[in-house]
Formats: C-alpha cells, structure tokens, sequence
C-alpha cells in the first residue's frame, strides 16, 4: 500500500505560503470540526439539540449555532460544557500548520464521533469504541531507507522517492500487527 502526500495536501500546503490563507485556514478548520463534531455526537447519540442543550445547561439555539459551521463566535468555557454533556475530554492545543493541515485533508467522519467515557479504556483490546489509529514511527535504516514501526511490534525498511513510500504488504506483519492494524 504506497503512501501518497495528497495532491489535496500539498496544494493547501502551498497556499499556506500566505500569512492570510494560513489564518482563514485554521479559523473555518476550527469552526468546521467543532460544529461537525458536535452534530456528529449528538447524532450518534439520537438527542435532539434540545436535550444537549438541556445537559449543557444551555438554550436549543445556542446548540443550533455551535453546529453552524460558520459560526465562529465560540469559548473554551462552552466547549467545556458540552465535552462534560457528552462525557469526553476536550483538548485544545496549538500545533504546527503541518499537521493542521495533514488532519483537515485525513479526516473522516468517525473522526468526528468521540465515545464517552463509559465506552473508553486503557486495557488492551477492551470493547471500546473501534478506532482506526495507531503509532507509526519513521527511521532512517542504516542504507538511508526509511524505516517503519508499527505499534512496536512490526518493522520494516520501505522503499520510496520523495513523494511516494511503498510498504510491504501487511502479510509481512506479524500476528499481531495484522490483528491490531486496521
């Protein structure tokens, strides 16, 4: 399965050579993933806005404008609230316009439906909600080929230029990687 920098990715990537596009980029992100976030849950949780919005502490147009992407118009404080409502954590913190970009052109919509704290865990393989993340590191091999780790349990030397990364076929992993990674 080779890996691709998106030609979605690079072309923001080089718009971001703009201080401005840079700053209206991360804004809409922000407000896109919050609003959608917030429906997203919602909706896997069959509530209404009127029930989120009463578990916030909140009026139902107040909910009706946190799912408007163009609302922008948004404090930490409410997300607070509404993290507490759903019974997840709320994260905010700053990262490189790299990743920021990376995660707006990766994102799908199980990216957006967090579980609550009941269906989470630190155990390995407990029955929490499935994601589709794990760990991969990069390295270089002595012979300068990038090497790949997978949840620390399946290594391998990939060959590439600079834009495309073929990995061996995940039949090459061990067990255990290919029970994990999905």
């Amino acid at each position: 399965m080779p890996f691709r920098i998106s030609s979605k990715l690079s072309n923001i990537w080089k718009k971001m050579s703009n201080k401005e596009y840079r700053d209206a980029f991360f804004a809409a992100d922000n407000s896109n993933t919050i609003s959608a976030q917030i429906a997203t849950m919602r909706h896997s949780r069959k509530w209404t806005q009127k029930e989120l919005a009463d578990r916030c502490g909140m009026k139902q147009p107040r909910i009706s404008s946190l799912e408007d992407p163009e609302f922008d118009n948004v404090e930490i404080a409410t997300l607070q609230r509404i993290a507490s409502a759903f019974d997840v954590a709320l994260l905010v913190s700053f990262v490189r316009f790299s990743e920021l970009a990376r995660r707006a052109t990766d994102a799908n919509h199980s990216d957006f439906n967090v579980p609550e704290f009941a269906c989470d865990s630190l155990k390995p393989n407990a029955p929490a909600a499935k994601e589709n993340h794990y760990m991969i590191s990069v390295g270089l091999a002595p012979s300068t080929a990038p090497v790949i780790r997978c949840d620390e349990s399946f290594s391998a030397v990939a060959r590439g230029d600079g834009d495309t990364l073929t990995l061996p076929p995940m039949s090459a992993a061990p067990n255990y990687a290919q029970s994990h990674l999905h």
